[in-house]
């Protein structure tokens, strides 16, 4: 047993993460095919904290971004047909649709652009 920072410790077994991995010479296609949750690089690191980020949104129910993307082209593209039909300006276009003013204004540019 070894003192530090005020605690006893086991001196053995205490080496960090990079370290195993330096002296085992393990790749990152290793560390991949053996699932390793330890032993794993920063890409790899990133890409994990990114699943549970987006698995923990969905199960508090927020939806795709492809989805989201696809309903704002959508509110956009009625938006600019109303817009042309009917004359309605931004501010009934959000009291219509129960949405900010903001969103109708990013909808209609998305809806534009991708119209072209």
């Amino acid at each position: 047993m070894v003192a530090y920072s005020g605690k006893e410790l086991d001196a053995r077994y205490r080496m960090r993460a990079d370290t195993i991995v330096d002296w085992l010479q393990i790749e990152p296609e290793e560390m991949r095919a053996a699932d390793l949750r330890v032993l794993i690089d920063t890409n790899r690191r990133r890409e994990r904290e990114a699943e549970r980020q987006t698995e923990s949104r969905r199960r508090r129910g927020a939806k795709d971004r492809n989805e989201q993307q696809a309903a704002r082209l959508e509110l956009g593209r009625q938006c600019l047909y109303l817009t042309t039909k009917d004359g309605m300006n931004r501010d009934d276009l959000a009291a219509h649709f129960g949405v900010s003013t903001g969103h109708i204004s990013n909808a209609m540019k998305e809806a534009r652009a991708a119209d072209g």
